[in-house]
């Protein structure tokens, strides 16, 4: 007892409380010691204790809203954390210990109980805030004004020095930024709320029997400087139906469906639904959208799924929802929307409001959304009330109609191009009134010269010269309007389609098969893909732009032939020429557009596997002749673009010679016919400027005919891509799903080659692995191993034969759920731009810190990463870099790992590790995955001496098959191998 007194005495706390009291905390105390990266203090989650740093340091963790921690520096021996968040009854940041980490800890109860009785206890936090309390507070406070802006561990120290606390109650001066901290007030009040002077005196004095703390904060350390003063948020109440939106009718954006489309609802519009658990409202939103688009689904298999899912996860969220529609045939997003940005998506959309799963049927410009709650029926709620209820955003998945809508095979049209812009009407239709208002108004100053110069000075009458201005300027006003709310649509609108054309895309390339893109190299893949933004820029700007010029045209046409029928034929005489060179040289133009195309992509796809392998080229001293390479290629390119370009400009400098001549009979013309007082002078001008204005766009017109030339090779390559066919065809949806697994494998007269033109690398392969082994497989390099065992998640398909998991053949099941149970890790296995926690939970982006850490035990990962300087949150570069290739492997085992997969898969995914760390990892692996299947290839023949089964592959057939000591007993292969690789150890 005595030595927990005199460590209480000795910190920084203890300096100034009295003896008693001293006592009193350590007769309430008790030694925590915490390993490198467990949690004291979870974010969010309000202290379960107070306790005092003994001996090592802990870490603050600030969780930023993409999901990563960012550290807010040490906390070092002496120091206290905890008793703020005790006392306002409030989660505060993260703290974990960053290493070996001895504390003295008062539980929450007891510690809450101290301040309540010892004013000395209070006074020691009343001065300045814990920089826990400060943290949590200022970036609060950040996100919810909209500031982007992050703390580093300086920043935090220099702000708690530079704030007070002050109790509620007090005269407050309006200099300093007021934050509430707490404890809760009985009228609702939350932290967080920012506060006028006003309202810090209206505060109750005590709470809970404990002071209300108010932070005063300097604006300019927070870069804060408008008065911020906000109300209470209020609680999230359904609006009456009366006052929802507005007493007219809401403006409703396009939205999917309509809200009477997702099937009767009886009891006055209002569907009762019995989903008060998370698996029955995400069943309830799924079911509502399969009804929406006539989809018949299997209800119970669809529910157990969700189960699963949930009692895999321990909670269901919307990737898992996002998951389960995507096998379903929808293409999701999901995202984290800010309430008013709601109203700019496009329902349907499922939403996750206060841990319910809730359907956007309706989105409204006027304030308000439609939901369709899986226990209260159809419900409206005003923007407003959401945006004072979630702040910071709320997260939900965007649904689409997925890439099964088209037809698989069917070869890309125009159609395809023309049925985005028919999904926005409204916007086309803006893009083209206002175009051709633009347009029109633009005629207003040649029609005006032509009064001017022949009323007003011609008649001498300058009486109409003042309206005349004045409608020039109200039209150069209105006409700057319209261009800027057409340039506004028409990004907006190329936003969207971008968007959703790139999604349906992606989709489609990522689910084609392994094979494709080993025959194929990335760079033509890249290139082929990037030719969705040429479509679509012909599509907004060129298509939409050529309706608009030819009506345009046409208008223009009707006001040169009434000012001048004869100039008017002289400018029309001018239009077949123009029309004979794009013909003629539209061919020409279309094979220099697909040499230059072809040469382009091969320049780009040997650049790209430069890049890949710039450690190869630098080691293997390459780089003079990988550049010469390069050259070659991209000389290539640019020799059929010389040619292009002399093409079109040569048409474009006879266009314009022929334009010469053109105004030049125009001038002679209209001359001889103002001389025969045919034609005033006024009218030489207006058909002059009104002249340019009727060839450009019928020139523009013309140029079309290049364009559509190109959008033809956009689509012959995009094409390439949309007419693969996936490896999850159409008819996957009706299979059924593979749920728990024995883990017995079954390979039966597998025949498989990689292509047609080359030998069979199995023939007739037989084997079958018992559920619940550890099978070792090795052999020579080319021997069939990874072949063989990426059969079993389908990224390779045998030529003939069956592979079969507990009796399911896998070729008959749901693909993504035949991958949520196996788990393979490749040699290669690659870790991606982000943190190593995102790395890590990649495929469970929804894991708690603890599961992560515990993976990354597993993988004997965890100490190397809390060796670095940032932990966790250790950013990483382009393929992993940062790390080196052993700790690249541990970290992807920790990946998979988190996945916990019923049946493990390791391709040699340990071979950069060295002997002592694989078999550790190799003991740590037997012992998390005892009684599932691992199949583990590997060369090191020493790690598999406690494996229950021992497979030596050769040429594509098992030579030897066994335990590791009856194979050395049989002294055979296996033996002769085993002894070589230990002569080298030795």
């Amino acid at each position: 007892m005595s030595s927990l007194v005199t460590l209480v005495a000795r910190s920084g706390l203890g300096a100034g409380l009295p003896q008693p009291l001293i006592e009193a905390i350590a007769a309430e105390a008790a030694i925590l010691r915490l390993d490198p990266g467990k949690p004291l203090q979870r974010p969010g989650q309000l202290a379960a204790q107070a306790a005092l740093v003994v001996e090592g340091r802990l870490r603050r963790l600030l969780l930023l809203p993409g999901g990563g921690p960012q550290s807010l520096g040490l906390i070092e021996p002496g120091a206290w954390v905890g008793w703020t968040s005790i006392w306002r009854g409030e989660g505060e940041i993260g703290v974990v210990a960053s290493q070996p980490t001895v504390l003295l800890a008062v539980p929450a109860s007891p510690a809450l109980a101290l301040l309540q009785q010892h004013d000395e206890l209070r006074q020691a936090f009343m001065s300045h805030p814990s920089p826990e309390e400060c943290a949590e507070l200022v970036a609060g406070h950040w996100r919810r004004s909209g500031q982007r802006r992050t703390l580093d561990p300086q920043a935090l120290v220099s702000l708690v020095e530079a704030s007070q606390v002050w109790p509620g109650g007090a005269a407050a001066s309006a200099d300093p930024l007021l934050i509430f901290s707490g404890p809760r007030t009985p009228d609702g009040l939350r932290p967080g709320a920012v506060l006028t002077p006003e309202a810090v005196q209206q505060l109750p004095a005590r709470v809970n029997r404990l002071p209300t703390r108010v932070l005063a904060l300097p604006r300019a350390l927070l870069g804060d400087e408008a008065a911020a003063a906000a109300e209470p948020p209020g609680p999230l109440v359904p609006l009456r139906r009366e006052e929802a939106l507005s007493a007219e009718a809401p403006d409703p954006v396009a939205l999917g469906f309509e809200p009477d489309q997702a099937g009767p609802l009886p009891g006055g519009g209002r569907r009762r639904e019995v989903a008060g658990d998370r698996v029955g409202q995400a069943f309830f939103c799924i079911r509502q959208l399969c009804e929406a688009k006539g989809l018949t689904i299997a209800a119970r298999r669809i529910r157990e799924s969700l189960q699963l899912t949930e009692q895999r996860s321990g909670s269901l969220h919307l990737t898992h929802i996002g998951l389960m529609l995507e096998a379903l045939g929808f293409d999701t997003r999901p995202l984290r929307a800010r309430a008013w940005e709601l109203t700019r998506l496009e329902p349907p959309a499922v939403l996750e409001l206060e841990d319910t799963f809730v359907m956007v049927l309706l989105a409204t410009r006027g304030g308000g959304l439609l939901l369709a709650h899986p226990e209260e029926g159809q419900i409206r709620l005003s923007i407003s009330q959401l945006e004072q209820r979630f702040p910071d955003g709320l997260d939900l998945l965007v649904v689409r109609e997925g890439a099964a809508s088209r037809s698989q095979g069917e070869p890309l049209s125009v159609g395809w191009l023309l049925g985005e812009l028919r999904r926005h009407p409204g916007a086309t239709t803006m893009i083209l009134i206002t175009g051709f208002v633009g347009q029109l108004l633009d005629t207003a100053l040649p029609i005006s010269l032509l009064i001017v110069i022949d009323v007003v000075i011609g008649n001498n009458n300058p009486s109409l010269l003042f309206p005349i201005i004045l409608v020039l300027l109200a039209a150069n006003l209105v006409s700057g309007v319209l261009g800027a709310t057409r340039a506004l649509v028409t990004a907006d609108l190329s936003d969207r389609v971008d968007v959703r054309l790139g999604s349906s895309v992606v989709e489609q390339l990522l689910r084609l098969p392994l094979p494709y893109f080993e025959s194929r190299q990335v760079g033509t893949i890249l290139y082929n893909v990037s030719q969705l933004y040429s479509l679509r820029r012909f599509l907004i700007e060129q298509l939409l732009g050529a309706g608009l010029n030819l009506v345009f045209a046409l208008v223009i046409l009707v006001i040169l032939l009434l000012i001048s029928p004869t100039l008017t034929l002289i400018i029309l005489a001018f239009i077949p020429v123009v029309l004979v060179l794009n013909i003629t040289a539209s061919p020409i133009i279309q094979k220099q557009l697909q040499l230059s195309n072809r040469y382009r992509a091969s320049a780009s796809s040997y650049l790209v596997e430069v890049l890949s392998g710039i450690r190869t080229v630098k080691s293997q001293n390459f780089e003079v002749e990988a550049r010469w390479r390069w050259l070659d290629r991209y000389r290539r390119f640019t020799a059929a673009n010389f040619r292009l370009t002399r093409l079109s400009t040569l048409l474009n400098q006879l266009a314009k010679t022929l334009s010469g001549f053109a105004d030049v009979a125009l001038i002679g013309t209209a001359a001889v016919l103002v001389l025969s007082n045919q034609l005033s002078i006024g009218a030489i001008f207006a058909v002059r400027i009104l002249s340019g204005r009727f060839v450009q766009p019928l020139i523009g017109i013309l140029g079309l005919w290049q364009g559509v030339q190109e959008m033809r090779l956009s689509l012959d390559c995009l094409d390439q891509v949309m007419r693969a066919m996936p490896e999850a065809g159409p008819s996957e949806q009706d299979l059924p799903d593979l749920h728990a697994i024995r883990g017995e494998v079954r390979f039966e007269n597998i025949c498989f080659r990689y292509s047609s033109r080359t030998p069979l690398l199995l023939d007739g392969f037989d084997c079958t692995i018992e559920a619940g082994s550890f099978v070792g497989i090795t052999g020579l390099s080319g021997s069939g191993k990874s072949t063989l065992v990426q059969m079993i998640d389908r990224l390779y398909l045998p030529e003939s034969g069956h592979v079969y998991i507990d009796n399911n053949d896998v070729s008959k099941v749901r693909l993504s759920s035949l991958r949520q149970l196996v788990g393979y890790v490749p040699q290669d296995s690659l870790l991606f731009e982000g943190t190593i926690l995102d790395n890590i939970r990649l495929n469970n982006p929804e894991a708690d810190f603890d599961s992560v850490i515990r993976a990354a035990r597993i993988a004997c990962a965890h100490e190397f990463i809390q060796a670095l300087e940032n932990g966790y949150a250790t950013q990483l570069g382009e393929r992993g870099a940062g790390v080196s290739g052993g700790q690249r492997q541990r970290l992807c085992l920790a990946r998979m790992i988190l996945q916990n997969p019923e049946l493990l898969i390791l391709d040699e995914a340990t071979s950069a590790l060295d002997a002592a760390t694989e078999l550790r990892v190799f003991s740590n692996l037997r012992q998390e995955f005892a009684g599932k299947t691992v199949l583990f290839i590997t060369h090191r023949l020493a790690t598999l001496r406690d494996a229950d089964r021992v497979l030596l592959m050769n040429r594509g057939r098992i030579d030897e098959d066994g335990r590791h000591e009856a194979l050395l007993a049989a002294d055979g292969a296996y033996a002769t191998l085993f002894r070589q690789q230990q002569g080298d150890l030795s």
